[in-house]
């Protein structure tokens, strides 16, 4: 059978989604080829936006950081694709209860719900999809090594700007059982139940989160 590999990653760009109070990415070019002959832009930007990883360091004094992770964690063969078409709001223990099974110990659970439709949109940011607690725990007891959405946020997005660590009662569960959180993913509805995945989390030291380029494999 024929091999199908998918970007699932939003584009970074200027005027990209952004939560409120979030500074705005910029890349201004510092040589155009055209005018130098070769090409060189600059990254101002923030390392929790667009599609990026959590690390347990996000808010856990003391946790891992970016370069505690290798690729045996960043590159699975074990991602589970969980299915909730066209979900707004929490994902309840009852909804997810029939697809747990599929979860193995180091993988990584995928949430699609096609949310990412309504990226550059308003509705991005209202009603985003997340799994309640009682489904977070349950999750978490799979031993599963990420949980990835094709949404804004692990938690439900408040209105105004995040203030702090309150503000994410659901990162908290997830990140203090050492489990990485993936935000902003993007076609997760059309993957296969399994799939290799590949979380591109550029090793810059001592980062909380960072940016990243998320890639599946899978026979089509």
């Amino acid at each position: 059978m024929p091999i199908k590999r998918i970007d699932l990653s939003q584009p970074f760009k200027e005027g990209m989604p952004l939560f409120a109070g979030m500074a705005a990415p910029q890349f201004p070019a510092l040589a155009v080829v055209e005018q130098h002959e070769f090409g060189m832009e600059e990254i101002h930007m923030r390392t929790h936006v667009g599609t990026h990883v959590d690390f347990p360091g996000h808010i856990k004094p003391g946790r891992k950081r970016r370069q505690e992770y290798t690729p045996e964690h960043l590159w699975v063969d074990d991602a589970q694709v969980l299915y909730f078409p066209g979900k707004q709001g929490p994902v309840t223990l009852e909804e997810i209860r029939p697809q747990l099974a599929r979860l193995r110990p180091g993988g990584i659970a995928l949430i699609a719900t096609g949310h990412s439709r309504q990226w550059g949109t308003p509705q991005y940011y209202r009603n985003n999809p997340y799994l309640e607690q009682e489904a977070v725990l349950a999750v978490l007891e799979r031993g599963i090594g990420a949980i990835g959405f094709d949404g804004p946020s692990a938690d439900s997005v408040a209105e105004g700007e995040p203030t702090g660590a309150d503000d994410f009662p659901l990162h908290q569960v997830w990140l203090g059982a050492g489990c990485l959180i993936i935000e902003n993913l993007t076609r997760l509805e059309e993957l296969p139940e399994q799939v290799d995945l590949v979380v591109g989390a550029i090793n810059i030291w001592n980062a909380t989160g960072i940016p990243s380029a998320v890639w599946a494999k899978f026979q089509s």
